[in-house]
């Protein structure tokens, strides 16, 4: 059984502060003093299992000659990270919870008429803690959270996420599982960062992995941001906790604020939500498992505002879809493109222009005119069609099945109107000496920085069901630089990465920034949960360094998506950007809100300030 968690309670311890100077009582003009100070001058809190809490700060001035004064108030009172509560005007501290962090307290006196302004801060710095059970009685875990570590030879394997992994704030939930005896046993499972320590103690064959969302992933991926997250889990043998090897992740500053959109082989296009935290279809037909109706193959404008699909029957038609259209009804609404053996396609990104492989060739249309479009393309056998910011068209040259053998990756730049010559990048053939072997390249996709270039090579473009012991792999091309194999993809029996697909947008700034890649694989994961020996292909997620060094593999291990279904072939992902989110709108992080500020509503979900 997984657990699914969905609160996380929080309470301040709180400060006091005991003061034996005169008080002034009204706010006093800056001139009257030297300067301004704030006490306590640094306050370290920890949120436990709990209720908002206070934290007292007191303001005083300092004249001249080094004497003080308190004062009973200040002109303004400001906790300078409003995410994590706010002052009021008596210098009291409200920490609202989930996150923990490190800010600062401000007071300030002024401006005063000719615009005089003392200010004067303190350091507080919050930090949560928090445990929670679940079917387990409260003697044992008591004993538990008394317990000493004891031999790491008998303890469980962390299988899920995996070390070195990174992930966003603003992922919409995060796995854990691990290796269990099959029988009954109590387990502690613990997330720790520099400022946060998460627990939970669960009871085998209860529970045998975590779903964690809602405000306890927000406190440890908000209170994490910038900085570790350490992973473990630990037996309990009515005495000592037999804790694993711990698994350290990263937490990338930032949001990704996008929805991931993908098909399954039920037939339907769904929806991850990275706002709402939810698994969604995208449209209401066709309907699951309709045996003469599915859809998938679909392609999202870089701009957000469109996508495309290939719609699977007699015929097999291609339509394009407005995201502000109405895509709730059956049929949903959409412009049919003209022609039949509708394959792969790519929008510009603005959504205006589409190319499409239609009966194994390249075509243009007016993507809500459906006008053919005369732009020169390529005439030979292509596929798998990438459309860069400047309309440069990225494709597959090779017999245009679902399924092809040998292939060759080429670019055509867009100029004047018209696509020019085009020039061959890789080779399969070029790349048969990998491991993976084979002579075939397939799905290339852009990165933010439009340099950056990702395909799949391997022994043939499909990773089916039945191609159980094809392997695959994933390169990387920058600026049309020899491919490197992003090898950090394929850790502990990956033996499988392809369909890549890139955000549109990176995370983080400067040396922290990263871009984020989703993929494909049948790698096994998680426990009992999970898709151990199913074969299954599910989608993973992993962020690339732009800042590593040229011909250096850039790419992190990979977090499967959370979300999706563990019992179901999932294909095609691709991200649709999303703009900041307005208050009172749903969210999961508050880097996701135009004010910054994700946090409970009255009904307990979450929403932006």
């Amino acid at each position: 059984m997984r657990l699914r968690i969905a609160y996380l309670a929080i309470v301040l311890a709180l400060g006091c502060v005991s003061v034996e100077q005169d008080v002034l009582v009204l706010p006093p003009s800056p001139s009257a003093f030297a300067s301004i100070r704030v006490e306590p001058a640094s306050a370290a809190l920890t949120l436990i299992n709990g209720r908002p809490a206070f934290q007292q700060f007191r303001a005083f001035g300092v004249r001249e000659d080094g004497t003080e004064i308190a004062l009973a108030s200040v002109d303004r009172w400001e906790l300078l990270d409003d995410r994590l509560g706010f002052a009021d005007e008596s210098g009291v501290v409200t920490a609202e919870g989930p996150t923990g962090g490190v800010t600062r307290v401000n007071a300030r006196l002024g401006p005063d008429d000719e615009g005089e302004v003392l200010q004067a801060s303190a350091a507080l710095t919050i930090r949560v803690e928090y445990a929670f059970s679940f079917e387990v009685d409260a003697a044992t875990v008591e004993a538990v959270l008394a317990a000493a570590d004891g031999d790491g030879s008998l303890a469980p394997e962390v299988l899920h996420p995996l070390a070195g992994a990174e992930v966003p704030e603003d992922l919409p939930a995060l796995d854990v599982h691990w290796t269990t005896d099959g029988g009954e046993a109590v387990y502690e499972v613990r997330l720790q960062s520099e400022l946060a320590d998460v627990r939970w103690i669960v009871n085998e064959p209860d529970v045998t992995s975590l779903l964690l969302d809602g405000a306890e992933k927000m406190a440890l991926l908000e209170t994490g941001r910038g900085q570790s997250i350490r992973v473990s889990v630990a037996r309990f043998d009515g005495s000592a906790l037999h804790r694993s090897a711990p698994v350290d992740i990263r937490v990338v500053e930032g949001a990704l604020l996008s929805d991931l959109i993908y098909f399954d082989d039920t037939g339907r296009l769904l929806s991850v939500g990275w706002v709402d935290g939810r698994r969604t279809a995208l449209l209401p037909s066709p309907p699951a498992r309709d045996a003469d109706r599915c859809v998938g193959c679909h392609a999202i404008a870089r701009g957000g505002d469109a996508f495309s699909a290939a719609l699977y029957g007699e015929p097999r038609e291609g339509i394009v879809f407005d995201f502000d259209g109405d895509i709730s009804r059956d049929p949903a609404d959409g412009e049919p493109v003209p022609g039949s053996d509708f394959g792969f396609s790519a929008l510009s990104t603005d959504g205006n222009l589409l190319i499409a492989s239609i009966d194994g060739r390249l075509r243009a249309f007016d993507a809500f005119e459906m006008d053919t479009l005369d732009l020169g393309l390529p005439t030979e056998l292509a596929t798998q069609p990438a459309l860069g910011d400047e309309g440069e068209l990225y494709y597959i040259a090779a017999d245009a099945t679902e399924r092809f053998e040998g292939s060759t990756l080429r670019v055509a730049g867009f100029e004047d109107g018209a696509y020019r010559s085009p020039e061959t990048l890789f080779n399969g053939s070029e790349l048969s000496a990998q491991p993976e072997g084979g002579a075939t390249v397939a799905h290339p996709t852009l990165g933010p920085d439009p340099q950056w270039l990702v395909f799949a090579h391997g022994p043939q473009s499909w990773l089916g069901p039945e191609e159980r012991l094809t392997e695959s792999a994933l390169y990387l091309s920058v600026d049309g630089r020899s491919p490197v194999r992003l090898t950090r993809l394929l850790p502990g029996g990956m033996s499988s990465a392809t369909w890549p697909s890139f955000a549109p947008r990176s995370v983080g700034e400067g040396s922290n920034a990263r871009y984020w890649l989703v993929f494909l694989s049948r790698a096994p994961f998680g426990g009992a949960d999970g898709t151990l020996g199913t074969d299954l292909r599910q989608l993973w997620l992993a962020s690339l360094d732009p800042n590593a060094p040229a011909g250096s593999d850039p790419s992190h291990p990979p977090v499967r998506v959370p979300l999706q279904s563990s019992d179901t072939h999932n294909l095609g992902a691709a991200f649709r950007a999303l703009d900041c989110i307005e208050p009172n709108e749903r969210c999961v992080a508050g880097p996701q809100c135009c004010s910054g500020r994700c946090a409970p509503d009255e009904d307990e979900d979450y929403a932006c300030d």
